[in-house]
């Protein structure tokens, strides 16, 4: 059956916006898809930069930081990746993530990506991805903290991508 065109590729094509007014889309595998999913957003800092403090805190260049819609699930996917590394060996170098605007939640060591290898310096480029959930729906800006357990913190490339949905 075609919709808006005379040679129909499916047994069902439209050509136009198709609108669902209530109950979504129902997918082969039984899912139904009742909301729209946000466009990921992505920040970079590139600077190498450095901090002491044992609390999470700002860099001298703050973030990264994106903000996103978050819908009525209250979920988003977050992905860090940097250079870090440590003026101590074995000491924790951490990188958390912040959350203001509709929600608020401050950066914590469960949802951060961290190291404490016995290397000194800016030597390992990791990433670490998180679910966060609980999120109230509206707008949302996700800002990368660090902190340190000892010594002297060094991060570069930093990077955040959040995933809303």
């Amino acid at each position: 059956m075609g919709i808006g065109t005379a040679t129909p590729g499916s047994k069902l094509s439209v050509a136009g916006t198709i609108e669902s007014t209530s109950g979504g889309v129902k997918f082969p595998d039984a899912s139904t898809q009742t909301i729209a999913y946000g466009a990921p957003a992505s920040a970079t800092v590139a600077a190498v930069e450095t901090t002491t403090s044992t609390s999470y805190t700002d860099l001298a260049t703050v973030g990264p930081a994106v903000t996103v819609t978050i819908s009525a699930t209250g979920k988003a996917l977050v992905i860090l990746t940097a250079d870090i590394g440590n003026s101590v060996s074995a000491a924790g170098t951490y990188m958390g993530t912040a959350v203001s605007g509709a929600t608020t939640l401050a950066a914590s060591d469960t949802t951060s990506l961290s190291e404490s290898i016995a290397v000194v310096g800016p030597a390992i480029h990791i990433s670490a991805t998180y679910l966060f959930t609980g999120l109230t729906a509206g707008s949302n800006t996700f800002t990368a903290k660090y902190r340190v357990s000892t010594g002297t913190g060094t991060w570069y490339d930093r990077n955040i991508i959040v995933y809303p949905y």
